[in-house]
């Protein structure tokens, strides 16, 4: 029983402390998706942002939420 519980510690640690690399790989693994659907400057013809908006907005959300904790 404590080792499996020490377990499950071990893998919700380290899921927390790897977030911003799980954000940023599901960034780039959808960035098509994110630039046509997502993005906040999608609709302006000449635009350069690439999503990079939506990526900063998802590692800004998540920057408060490991503050909360």
């Amino acid at each position: 029983m404590k080792r499996s519980l020490s377990i499950l510690f071990v893998v919700m640690f380290m899921l927390q402390s790897t977030s911003e690399l799980w954000i940023m790989a599901s960034f780039y693994a959808q960035r098509d998706f994110i630039i046509e659907n997502l993005c906040e400057n999608r609709f302006e013809p000449m635009t350069i942002c690439g999503g990079v908006c939506f990526l900063d907005k998802q590692l800004v959300e998540n920057e408060k939420e490991e503050q909360k904790l």
